[in-house]
């Protein structure tokens, strides 16, 4: 939820952690404007072949000496786990920050989820040498935080933020030491936890769409999903049918699928207006001419008068008939007024 103060207005959220990065602005009246104004944004772009080429023109050269990638899971971000999500928020502001005081550039921020394709991996192989070598914290969320330049002989350098990521309050504040220390540095100056590689892994490719944390029934599908895989594997593995399979993934699927059905509970149907009844053709009083009779036809051409209607279709019309009065049943369509 975002407090606006006019509409029509716009936020420009974070696609990592889905949140604000701006305050709400009103809607300028042109496109370009509007497009000008989300990509002033401070927001974090995750590492690809797209992002280096908008943010570094395709090179780690001018103001773009530093590539800094946070690395983490992507568990982190899909199952609603706030602690991703705020090292995400605390590195943004350091790098920010740090942008600020060096205004001549030299910085630029990504964020990378490493266990996305076989791409993103490489670039947590990367730091394996580096990360061998940190002793004294939890390095099993497997995020970490490092620098990427080329020095004045064409070498790739890469330097580690040795520290912990997750859950550390003074992380922004020990972060922004540390990039500011990067750049004083430069890519041939000296710096803890750096060395001097042989490449750099090739960039991965681009999301095309990304989404925000998983919601609770795309979890429970997909962890369903997963459990007929593990059970596909198992028969394979044990020379089972393909048929025994099949009624396994019914029987452990559907009681989990009934449920998010009633869960879910019926949809509903949007009520259409009723319809007023029609009016009859004749009402009571009403003088009428018989005509059309088939079996009665000594009664065609005789006046009556309505005296009571059944259902609509049929009308009482009592009629005189030498002197005497009688009283009819005759559809509507054998009647007229008179």
């Amino acid at each position: 939820r975002f407090k606006v103060s006019s509409v029509p207005s716009f936020v420009v959220l974070d696609s990592a952690t889905g949140k604000a990065v701006t305050r709400a602005q009103h809607i300028p009246a042109s496109t370009p404007e509007l497009v000008a104004q989300i990509k002033a944004a401070p927001t974090l772009q995750e590492l690809s072949e797209t992002s280096f080429q908008e943010r570094c023109g395709g090179s780690l050269s001018g103001p773009c000496q530093w590539a800094v990638v946070l690395m983490l899971p992507m568990s982190l971000l899909s199952n609603g786990d706030e602690t991703g999500g705020k090292a995400l928020q605390q590195f943004r502001e350091a790098c920010l920050a740090v942008k600020k005081s060096y205004s001549s550039g030299g910085l630029e921020c990504f964020w990378l989820r490493h266990d996305r394709t076989f791409q993103s991996s490489a670039w947590l192989q990367s730091l394996s040498k580096l990360t061998a070598t940190v002793k004294d914290f939890d390095s099993s969320h497997n995020v970490w935080i490092a620098g990427y330049s080329i020095n004045s002989d064409g070498a790739p350098r890469i330097a580690l933020f040795a520290k912990e990521v997750l859950n550390r309050g003074l992380l922004q504040r020990d972060l922004t030491h540390w990039l500011a220390a990067m750049l004083q540095a430069g890519p041939d100056g000296h710096l803890q936890n750096s060395e001097v590689a042989a490449m750099l892994p090739s960039l991965p490719e681009a999301e095309t769409e990304l989404n925000g944390p998983k919601a609770w029934i795309r979890r429970q599908s997909e962890a369903l999903w997963e459990a007929v895989l593990d059970m596909g594997g198992y028969a394979e593995d044990n020379s089972a049918s393909m048929l025994q399979v099949v009624l396994i993934a019914v029987l452990v699927g559907w009681p989990v699928l009934k449920q998010v059905l009633n869960w879910l509970g019926p949809s509903e149907q949007p009520q259409q207006p009723q319809q007023p009844p029609p009016e009859p053709a004749f009402k009571i009083g009403d003088k009428v001419i018989l005509h059309g009779l088939r079996q009665h036809v000594n009664y065609n051409n005789l006046r009556g008068t309505i005296v009571k209607a059944e259902a609509g279709v049929k009308f009482q019309v009592q009629i005189r008939i030498e002197s005497e009065d009688k009283v009819l049943a005759i559809r509507a369509e054998n009647l007229k007024k008179a």
